[in-house]
């Protein structure tokens, strides 16, 4: 099997500030296949993680979207947090992640990122699963 990475690479944002991440990821296969994501904290020089969603899976020709389903303490983290990157593990390379990240600063209006695949950094290892 292997696997296509994508990455918003390290994501800018206030401390303490709420954010939420959406995401989906388009099968455009006529056989199932399998997904991971991450959300990584890249504050300090060594990436944890705030999110591991483990390994899912998408039917044939359908998309599969994830609406900011984290625990409180997995949200809290995200909100401490002042960077962090999504990394999301295909198992084909015809399926296409789309990533919408949302922050609301203290002060100010809110704010939308829109983050397509041609965006996000792309890697394959050809040995590895998702």
């Amino acid at each position: 099997m292997a696997v296509f990475v994508y990455s918003t690479a390290s994501v800018l944002k206030p401390a303490n500030t709420t954010t939420n991440v959406q995401l989906s990821i388009n099968n455009r296969n006529p056989d199932p296949q399998t997904y991971r994501f991450i959300v990584w904290d890249t504050t300090t020089g060594v990436k944890t993680v705030i999110f591991d969603s483990g390994v899912g899976s998408v039917n044939s020709n359908n998309t599969v979207v994830f609406l900011n389903g984290f625990a409180p303490g997995e949200q809290t983290m995200l909100n401490a947090a002042t960077s962090f990157e999504v990394e999301i593990r295909l198992s084909n390379q015809h399926m296409a992640p789309y990533v919408e990240l949302h922050y609301n600063p203290i002060l100010g209006p809110a704010i939308t990122l829109p983050v397509f695949a041609d965006e996000m950094f792309r890697d394959k290892d050809l040995n590895s699963n998702p």
